[in-house]
Formats: C-alpha cells, structure tokens, sequence
C-alpha cells in the first residue's frame, strides 16, 4: 500500500509538469540538455525544498485521520467529518496566500511563511489535543499552512530556473520532490511504532520537515522573487496642467491683458 502511494505521488508530479511546460512553452529560448539541468545549484535547491515539503504534507494528509482520531476521538463519521474540516479551510489559504504574493513578488517569504505556520499550528494541536475545537481551529490551520505554499512555490520556480533550464528543471523537480510523499507516511508511520502509538514524535519532526523546505527556499531569493519596480514620477507637464485647471490658483494669478 505504501509503495503504490509513493508510485501515486510520483505520478501526481508528472502531472503538474505539464501545467509547468505550459507556463514556459511560449517563450522563445535555446533548448538546453539534461546536464545542464543536473549541474545548476537552483534546480537541487528546488528540488530539496519540494521534497521536503511532501515529505511534511503527505506525513500529515496521510495520517490526518489517525491525529483526529487521537486528539478528539469519536466513531468513524465524526473522524471523517472532522478531517475533511482542515482542507475546506485551506481553500481559503490557498487562494490569499497566492494573491498577496504576486501583489509583493516576495514568492520565497509566502513560501516560508505558510511552511511555518503550518508547522507551528501542528505541533501546538497535539499539544492541546485534549481541547476539541482548539485542536480542530490548529490542526485546520496545520493543513492550510501545508497546502498554501504551492502557488508562490510554482510561480518562484519559473522567475528562479532560467528558461533554457525550464522543461527538463520543471520535470526533476517534480519526479524528485514527490518521492518525499512516499518517505513522509513512512517516517510518521515508523516515529509512531518506535513511540507507542503516540503521534507526538511525528508532530515534531514532520514540521521540522516543512521548515527546512521554508528556509531552503529564501536562499532563492534573489532568484525567484520579483524586483520591486518604481513608480515612474508625475511628469512635469502633467502637474503644470494640473494647476492651470485649479480655479483657485488662477484666481490668485490672473492672466496679463492684451492690448487690443
């Protein structure tokens, strides 16, 4: 079973290459070869971050179930009534997180912040899981946080790769990074056997997961944000226009006479 879901988040990767070469099959730019593509250090980093990121996510979606189960009980209605919560509310994430991030082209803070949020509300639910609707408010917040990163994390990817490196990039980074969707479930599946059962242990370093995909991704930076670009100034001619409109000024200036 676990195998088939590490074969299905590779899979999932293909898939969103194809939305990826549609972003850049429009530019003009020289193909380049697959070596070019293994010797550039932001391709690895890209690639590192969005394993690490699936390697938390799939963690978490995996054995969300099992978290509500845990932290506030009840038959299996309620569990999954309960689980499907937290996705309805990252709805909302994704699409805020996304806007304000093309609204300040800091790609890689959105990124990093979602990821952190996500990891601090996760930890903290298992904390208070004996507090029900305090659990559910950061266990929502956990998968919000989780989810939110993955439109600044595509739309950095494409300003970061260079477009010659884009379609051959776009494809490792996908093939590569989903392998962390079958290593995630593993490592929570195996924190909880060497725990007892607890999900603490998993709580813990599955969020450490989430952050080290942030803050690989701010060293991205330079590469993936967009430049803050100036508003040009009022041209002269504009303001001088302007003036000469306003009654007022030209009741205090009164035009000089023709003689006739």
């Amino acid at each position: 079973m676990v195998l088939i879901w590490g074969v299905f988040a590779v899979a999932s990767g293909l898939v969103q290459n194809y939305t990826q070469l549609l972003i850049v099959a429009d530019r003009p730019a020289e193909a380049a070869g697959f070596r070019e593509v293994f010797r550039s250090s932001v391709v690895w980093r890209l690639v590192l971050v969005y394993f690490f990121i699936q390697v938390g996510f799939y963690g978490l979606n995996l054995w969300l179930p099992h978290l509500v189960k845990d932290t506030i009980g009840g038959s299996y209605l309620v569990v999954g009534a309960i689980t499907a919560i937290p996705f309805v509310v990252a709805i909302a994430g994704l699409w805020f997180n996304a806007h304000f991030a093309d609204r300040s082209g800091r790609y890689s803070v959105h990124v990093l912040g979602s990821l952190a949020l996500g990891a601090v509300a996760l930890v903290l639910s298992v904390a208070f899981g004996s507090y029900i609707a305090l659990s559910v408010f950061l266990i929502s917040i956990a998968t919000m946080g989780a989810l939110a990163y993955d439109g600044p994390f595509w739309a950095s990817s494409s300003r970061a790769v260079p477009i010659a490196l884009a379609g051959g990039a776009m494809g490792l980074i996908n093939a590569l990074g989903n392998l962390g969707g079958f290593a995630g479930p593993n490592v929570g599946g195996w924190l909880q056997d060497a725990s007892g059962g607890s999900f603490m242990s998993a709580a813990v370093v599955l969020p450490i997961a989430l952050l080290v995909g942030g803050l690989i991704m701010i060293t991205l930076r330079r590469h993936a944000d967009k430049p803050t670009v100036a508003r040009p100034a009022a041209p002269a001619r504009d303001t001088a226009r302007r003036a000469s409109a306003d009654p007022v000024r030209s009741r205090q200036h009164p035009r000089p006479a023709h003689d006739s």
